[in-house]
């Protein structure tokens, strides 16, 4: 694997878990 195929990787997987942490953050504010 590539350097640049592995910082595509993390980018992927930081903008997954963003996205993950907003859907939670949604969910708890709903919630509330």
């Amino acid at each position: 694997m590539s350097s640049n195929e592995r910082r595509r990787y993390i980018v992927e997987l930081i903008v997954a878990f963003s996205a993950l942490i907003t859907a939670i953050a949604a969910l708890i504010n709903s919630v509330k």
